[in-house]
């Protein structure tokens, strides 16, 4: 039986779509109110997959929009609540549910600490969308599986059309491009990805590495490894596994994501000398062994350089003899405060 993850994974390419289409005029009137108030800051506030929608959206708004971008920990602003002048930021909130009490809390407090507040979610009415100014609602659809598939990549289709708007207008063709290759990455032959889980199957760790622009990816691949097939994954820029943990990484198997661009050397490496030392290796990127991503520029290929690895989690589960829907101790909507 086919599982609701494997179906959403497949509904991706018309959700980013959809999402493209949907988030234009918001995106527009986003970037119009940061252009109106010289805004020269973002604060990107997030949990879970939404955090790695964050640090992708915190590499792509500063490297093409000028804009000094971070990371809040959500309770410094809701439990800390240090006395921050946010009247120069745009504080974006991330969650996919929008119900997140924290995230929806710390809105608030940037709110009042002078921040052009905004968000990005899956739900148009949802508690965090009705607390900002701005709200970038994906066209996502509802999401059965607790795995996020769906609901990561249209927002981070949505992150990119928010750069577009912002400024980095050479991004345009590559965002319409994007269904199509995701489409192309859902389509791998399933022996390929049968291959790829099967690498995983008998190991009790495994390692998740990028750089650039995918490091996020790298992360949203650990997580799905350990919500879904229960096997115990790290995601790491592959300039940070050189130092210490490279020694713990040294025969595990490794998932590595290939972007492009100027760190691209490094990554290729990195994973030779990985295979090298006796690690199973999972390449995926264009013209590897789980091609992804072909033709898209290093900005845009994080989003479709994920749907391999959503592909290899969901089967891996299923080898795993665990249900890749319904993972133990987790529910849809984590209510963190």
């Amino acid at each position: 039986m086919t599982s609701h993850m494997r179906r959403e994974i497949g509904e991706q390419p018309a959700a980013v779509a959809a999402t493209l289409a949907e988030v234009a005029g918001p995106a527009a009137a986003l970037a119009a109110a940061v252009r109106a108030r010289e805004l020269d800051r973002v604060v990107l506030v997030a949990r879970g997959t939404s955090d790695h929608v964050a640090i992708y959206a915190r590499y792509l708004l500063e490297a093409r929009c000028a804009l000094s971008a971070s990371l809040a920990a959500p309770s410094l602003y809701t439990t800390y609540r240090p006395p921050v002048d946010l009247s120069r930021a745009l504080v974006l909130g991330v969650s996919q549910s929008g119900e997140t009490p924290e995230i929806v809390a710390a809105l608030d407090f940037a709110a009042g600490r002078g921040a052009l507040t905004a968000a990005l979610t899956n739900e148009a009415g949802s508690p965090l969308a009705n607390a900002v100014g701005h709200a970038l609602v994906t066209a996502a659809g509802a999401e059965r599986s607790v795995a996020a598939t769906k609901t990561f990549t249209t927002a981070l289709a949505a992150i990119g059309e928010l750069t577009r708007e912002l400024g980095a207008s050479d991004l345009a063709a590559g965002l319409q491009a994007l269904p199509g290759a995701l489409a192309a990455a859902e389509a791998l032959p399933g022996e390929l990805v049968e291959s790829s889980a099967r690498a995983l199957l008998d190991s009790d760790a495994a390692v998740c590495i990028a750089r650039g622009y995918a490091y996020a990816i790298a992360l949203e691949a650990a997580l799905k490894l350990k919500e879904v097939a229960g096997l115990w994954a790290e995601g790491f820029s592959a300039a940070d596994l050189r130092h210490g943990p490279r020694a713990a990484a040294l025969g595990l198997p490794a998932l590595v994501f290939h972007a492009g661009g100027p760190l691209a050397g490094d990554v290729d490496g990195l994973e030779q000398e990985l295979a090298a030392a006796g690690s199973p290796i999972v390449s995926i990127g264009p013209a590897r062994a789980l091609q992804a991503a072909e033709g898209l520029s290093e900005e845009l290929a994080p989003i479709a350089l994920i749907v391999p690895a959503q592909l290899v989690a969901e089967r891996l589960a299923v080898l795993r003899g665990r249900d890749p829907d319904r993972p133990p101790g987790l529910t849809k909507v984590t209510r963190t405060h």
